[in-house]
Parts: structure tokens; C-alpha cells; sequence
């Protein structure tokens, strides 16, 4: 559960991130910002989490991973599909903010 909540705060983090860039930068807000936020923090959560489960080990080859790769990959998949609704309102939030301006 600690892996969701952290993939969404690291969503959201980045979605607002990206969203923001884009709105000052007067470019507009397309749901590839929201697809690549996902992304984003889904990577960084997960690198996060494999860090401190195996620590410097996770860079090396001969490490090894404790667990299956394949397991961790689709933890990963579906820990993205709740991440997706912040990022979309965000990105919507943006959207309707840059329209107005």
C-alpha cells in the first residue's frame, strides 16, 4: 500500500511539474504530459522502493535481484493505473487555466 500512495504523490509531483513548465512556457497541455508524468513517477517510485529493498546491489549485475523482475514489472503496471487520475486532473486544471489566459 506504502508503494500506490508513493507512485501517486510522485505522480502528482511530477504531472504538476511538467504542467507548470508548459503552462509558463505558453506551449500547450496535451495528455502526453499527463502519460509521460505517469510514467515519471512510476519510475521514480519504483526505483525508490527497489533502492532501499536491495540498496546499491539493484546497479550491480552480479547483485541479483531477491525477487522476479517480471513480479516487480507488473506491480509496477498496476500501480500506475491509480496514478492516472491525478495526473489527468492536473492536467485538465491546466488546460482550462491556459484557455482562460
Amino acid at each position: 500500500m506504502d508503494y500506490i500512495a508513493a507512485t501517486i504523490m510522485a505522480t502528482t509531483a511530477v504531472a504538476a511539474l511538467l504542467c507548470r513548465y508548459r503552462f509558463t512556457h505558453r506551449q500547450k497541455i496535451s495528455w502526453g504530459t499527463s502519460a509521460a508524468s505517469v510514467l515519471a513517477g512510476n519510475f521514480i517510485a519504483f526505483l525508490a522502493f527497489t533502492f532501499c529493498r536491495e540498496g546499491w546491489g539493484m546497479f550491480s549485475i552480479l547483485g541479483g535481484s531477491k525477487g522476479s523482475w517480471f513480479l516487480m514489472l507488473i506491480v509496477l503496471a498496476i500501480s500506475s493505473v491509480p496514478s492516472i487520475v491525478p495526473a489527468l486532473a492536473l492536467s485538465v486544471y491546466y488546460t482550462r487555466r491556459s484557455e482562460r489566459a
